[in-house]
């Protein structure tokens, strides 16, 4: 199961984000603080950065969600066939 976990910046910088992979919900319950050290190592490896950088840019805000790729696509779906429909193009 994948979680993305999203850094939001104080200081009016994009949000970050990256996928982490966790065993089941079950344990993301349980032991949620585990994923945290992981997806902030991942996003600074990524980056080029250190933890020094994560707070000197104000990101020290941090939310998660399910990644759920089916539902995603269904949403884009949907939200798509509404311009779709507003704009006049069916």
């Amino acid at each position: 199961m994948k979680v993305q976990v999203t850094v939001f910046s104080s200081k009016g910088y994009k949000p970050v984000s990256t996928l982490v992979e966790v065993p089941t919900k079950e344990w993301l319950k349980n032991k949620g603080i585990d994923y945290k050290p992981k997806a902030l190592g991942k996003i600074c490896q990524k980056r080029f950065w250190t933890k020094a950088d994560l707070y000197k840019y104000g990101y020290t805000k941090l939310k998660m969600r399910v990644y759920d790729q089916e539902k995603i696509k269904e949403e884009n779906e949907k939200r798509y066939e509404e311009i779709k429909r507003e704009r006049g193009w069916t």
